[in-house]
Protein backbone atom coordinates (compact mmCIF):
# COMPACT_ATOMS: atom_id res chain seq x y z
CA UNK A 1 0.00 0.00 0.00
CA UNK A 2 2.84 2.07 0.93
CA UNK A 3 4.23 1.40 -2.35
CA UNK A 4 1.39 2.50 -4.05
CA UNK A 5 0.42 5.52 -2.79
CA UNK A 6 3.98 6.48 -3.47
CA UNK A 7 3.31 5.83 -7.35
CA UNK A 8 0.48 8.09 -7.02
CA UNK A 9 2.02 10.85 -5.35
CA UNK A 10 4.63 10.93 -8.15
CA UNK A 11 1.83 10.96 -11.27
CA UNK A 12 0.68 13.96 -9.37
CA UNK A 13 4.06 15.62 -9.28
CA UNK A 14 4.77 15.20 -12.70
CA UNK A 15 1.41 16.48 -14.23
CA UNK A 16 1.98 19.63 -13.25
CA UNK A 17 5.02 19.53 -15.12
CA UNK A 18 4.41 17.97 -18.18
CA UNK A 19 2.25 15.49 -19.32
CA UNK A 20 -1.54 14.65 -18.96
CA UNK A 21 -3.36 13.27 -15.98
CA UNK A 22 -6.43 11.20 -15.61
CA UNK A 23 -8.60 10.18 -12.54
CA UNK A 24 -10.84 7.73 -13.88
CA UNK A 25 -14.18 6.28 -11.89
CA UNK A 26 -14.98 2.78 -12.95
CA UNK A 27 -18.17 0.10 -11.72
CA UNK A 28 -16.82 -3.15 -12.52
CA UNK A 29 -19.77 -6.00 -13.33
CA UNK A 30 -19.69 -9.07 -11.75
CA UNK A 31 -16.84 -10.80 -12.62
CA UNK A 32 -15.47 -14.31 -12.67
CA UNK A 33 -13.36 -15.76 -10.16
CA UNK A 34 -11.69 -18.83 -11.30
CA UNK A 35 -9.25 -21.01 -8.63
CA UNK A 36 -6.78 -24.12 -9.71
CA UNK A 37 -5.94 -25.42 -5.97
CA UNK A 38 -3.11 -28.02 -5.82
CA UNK A 39 -3.39 -30.07 -2.86
CA UNK A 40 0.00 -31.23 -1.81
CA UNK A 41 -0.77 -34.10 1.40
CA UNK A 42 2.12 -35.18 3.73
CA UNK A 43 0.37 -38.65 4.47
CA UNK A 44 1.60 -41.43 1.62
CA UNK A 45 -1.57 -42.96 1.52
CA UNK A 46 -3.10 -39.99 0.04
CA UNK A 47 -2.67 -38.64 -3.26
CA UNK A 48 -2.05 -34.91 -4.00
CA UNK A 49 -4.92 -33.82 -6.35
CA UNK A 50 -5.65 -30.59 -8.71
CA UNK A 51 -9.23 -29.13 -7.92
CA UNK A 52 -11.15 -26.22 -10.27
CA UNK A 53 -13.67 -24.20 -9.96
CA UNK A 54 -15.53 -20.92 -10.76
CA UNK A 55 -17.13 -18.23 -8.50
CA UNK A 56 -19.16 -15.19 -9.31
CA UNK A 57 -17.97 -11.66 -7.72
CA UNK A 58 -20.28 -8.98 -6.76
CA UNK A 59 -20.22 -5.59 -8.69
CA UNK A 60 -17.60 -2.98 -7.62
CA UNK A 61 -16.10 0.20 -7.68
CA UNK A 62 -12.38 0.88 -8.88
CA UNK A 63 -10.83 4.78 -9.01
CA UNK A 64 -7.95 5.14 -11.07
CA UNK A 65 -5.66 7.29 -12.03
CA UNK A 66 -3.11 7.63 -15.46
CA UNK A 67 -0.21 9.71 -16.29
CA UNK A 68 0.28 9.54 -19.75
CA UNK A 69 2.39 11.48 -22.64
CA UNK A 70 0.91 12.06 -26.36
CA UNK A 71 2.68 11.32 -28.80
CA UNK A 72 0.42 12.01 -32.33
CA UNK A 73 -2.32 10.14 -32.20
CA UNK A 74 -1.06 8.12 -29.26
CA UNK A 75 -1.31 8.48 -25.47
CA UNK A 76 1.27 6.24 -23.03
CA UNK A 77 1.82 5.89 -19.60
CA UNK A 78 1.56 4.46 -16.14
CA UNK A 79 -1.51 3.59 -14.39
CA UNK A 80 -2.75 2.50 -10.77
CA UNK A 81 -6.27 1.39 -9.64
CA UNK A 82 -8.20 0.33 -7.02
CA UNK A 83 -10.10 -2.34 -7.35
CA UNK A 84 -12.34 -2.20 -3.88
CA UNK A 85 -13.21 -5.31 -2.10
CA UNK A 86 -16.02 -6.96 -2.93
CA UNK A 87 -18.45 -10.02 -2.33
CA UNK A 88 -17.77 -13.14 -3.42
CA UNK A 89 -19.22 -16.41 -2.58
CA UNK A 90 -16.65 -19.36 -2.39
CA UNK A 91 -16.14 -22.14 0.00
CA UNK A 92 -15.31 -22.40 3.71
CA UNK A 93 -12.57 -25.59 4.64
CA UNK A 94 -15.41 -27.71 4.86
CA UNK A 95 -16.41 -27.04 0.83
CA UNK A 96 -20.05 -25.41 2.34
CA UNK A 97 -20.48 -21.72 0.43
CA UNK A 98 -19.17 -18.81 1.84
CA UNK A 99 -19.13 -15.25 1.40
CA UNK A 100 -15.59 -13.29 1.56
CA UNK A 101 -14.31 -10.03 0.35
CA UNK A 102 -11.71 -9.80 -2.25
CA UNK A 103 -9.36 -6.80 -3.55
CA UNK A 104 -6.85 -5.84 -6.09
CA UNK A 105 -4.38 -3.34 -6.62
CA UNK A 106 -3.11 -3.16 -10.34
CA UNK A 107 0.15 -0.99 -11.31
CA UNK A 108 0.33 -0.98 -15.08
CA UNK A 109 1.22 0.48 -18.34
CA UNK A 110 -1.10 2.24 -20.64
CA UNK A 111 -1.21 2.77 -24.19
CA UNK A 112 -3.85 4.33 -25.98
CA UNK A 113 -4.46 5.26 -29.84
CA UNK A 114 -7.06 8.64 -30.76
CA UNK A 115 -8.64 8.52 -34.32
CA UNK A 116 -8.86 11.38 -35.37
CA UNK A 117 -12.96 13.01 -35.45
CA UNK A 118 -13.96 16.33 -36.91
CA UNK A 119 -16.97 16.29 -34.32
CA UNK A 120 -15.03 16.61 -31.34
CA UNK A 121 -14.96 12.75 -29.99
CA UNK A 122 -12.59 10.91 -30.87
CA UNK A 123 -12.90 6.52 -30.58
CA UNK A 124 -9.60 4.96 -29.24
CA UNK A 125 -8.31 2.00 -28.15
CA UNK A 126 -6.74 0.72 -25.09
CA UNK A 127 -4.17 -1.83 -24.05
CA UNK A 128 -3.25 -1.89 -20.16
CA UNK A 129 -0.16 -4.67 -18.71
CA UNK A 130 1.54 -4.48 -15.37
CA UNK A 131 1.61 -5.98 -12.17
CA UNK A 132 -1.34 -6.18 -9.33
CA UNK A 133 -1.68 -6.04 -5.60
CA UNK A 134 -3.99 -9.35 -3.91
CA UNK A 135 -6.09 -8.29 -1.06
CA UNK A 136 -8.96 -10.65 0.50
CA UNK A 137 -10.77 -11.15 4.28
CA UNK A 138 -9.39 -13.45 6.67
CA UNK A 139 -11.78 -15.73 5.86
CA UNK A 140 -10.67 -15.91 2.88
CA UNK A 141 -7.21 -16.03 2.83
CA UNK A 142 -7.86 -19.42 6.08
CA UNK A 143 -3.97 -18.36 7.73
CA UNK A 144 -2.72 -18.57 4.25
CA UNK A 145 -0.27 -15.73 2.41
CA UNK A 146 -2.02 -13.78 -0.68
CA UNK A 147 0.61 -12.61 -3.75
CA UNK A 148 -0.07 -10.87 -6.80
CA UNK A 149 0.27 -11.53 -10.58
CA UNK A 150 0.32 -10.72 -13.90
CA UNK A 151 -2.67 -7.90 -14.96
CA UNK A 152 -3.50 -7.11 -18.35
CA UNK A 153 -6.69 -5.34 -20.05
CA UNK A 154 -7.88 -4.20 -23.31
CA UNK A 155 -10.34 -1.99 -24.50
CA UNK A 156 -12.17 0.82 -26.17
CA UNK A 157 -13.01 4.36 -25.19
CA UNK A 158 -14.40 7.82 -26.10
CA UNK A 159 -12.88 10.90 -25.43
CA UNK A 160 -15.17 13.96 -25.26
CA UNK A 161 -14.11 17.43 -26.69
CA UNK A 162 -10.18 15.87 -24.85
CA UNK A 163 -11.52 16.62 -21.62
CA UNK A 164 -13.60 13.76 -20.91
CA UNK A 165 -13.20 9.55 -21.42
CA UNK A 166 -16.10 6.89 -21.46
CA UNK A 167 -14.22 3.83 -21.32
CA UNK A 168 -15.07 0.31 -21.82
CA UNK A 169 -11.98 -2.46 -20.52
CA UNK A 170 -12.16 -6.08 -19.68
CA UNK A 171 -9.84 -6.79 -16.83
CA UNK A 172 -7.66 -10.02 -15.61
CA UNK A 173 -5.98 -9.85 -12.75
CA UNK A 174 -3.58 -13.48 -11.80
CA UNK A 175 -2.80 -13.85 -7.86
CA UNK A 176 -1.57 -16.71 -5.88
CA UNK A 177 -3.33 -17.72 -2.39
CA UNK A 178 -1.12 -20.17 -0.48
CA UNK A 179 -0.70 -22.19 2.55
CA UNK A 180 -0.55 -25.22 5.14
CA UNK A 181 -3.46 -26.75 6.61
CA UNK A 182 -4.98 -30.00 8.23
CA UNK A 183 -7.25 -32.24 7.83
CA UNK A 184 -8.56 -34.66 10.18
CA UNK A 185 -9.07 -37.24 7.82
CA UNK A 186 -5.61 -37.21 5.50
CA UNK A 187 -3.95 -35.06 8.09
CA UNK A 188 -1.35 -32.12 7.15
CA UNK A 189 -1.48 -30.93 3.68
CA UNK A 190 0.46 -27.98 1.87
CA UNK A 191 -2.23 -26.10 -0.91
CA UNK A 192 -1.03 -23.52 -3.75
CA UNK A 193 -4.27 -21.67 -5.52
CA UNK A 194 -3.60 -20.01 -9.02
CA UNK A 195 -6.59 -17.08 -9.02
CA UNK A 196 -7.65 -15.65 -12.08
CA UNK A 197 -10.20 -12.61 -11.97
CA UNK A 198 -12.09 -11.19 -14.48
CA UNK A 199 -14.59 -8.86 -15.31
CA UNK A 200 -15.78 -5.78 -17.31
CA UNK A 201 -15.12 -2.59 -16.18
CA UNK A 202 -16.77 0.84 -17.27
CA UNK A 203 -15.01 3.82 -16.74
CA UNK A 204 -15.85 7.35 -16.69
CA UNK A 205 -12.70 10.59 -16.40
Amino acid sequence: MKATFLILVLLVTASFCFGIIQFNLGADLAGNHHTKIKYMIDNPSYDDYTDEDDYEVAMGISPAIEYMLRHEGFLYGLGAEYQVQRDGTFKDEDGNPDKNKIGIIPIYGVVRYQFDSAVGINPELIGQAGYNFFTADDDYKFDGTLKGGLYWGIGAGLAIRKNYILQVMYKTNYGLHEGRAYDATAGYFDYENRVTNSQINISFG
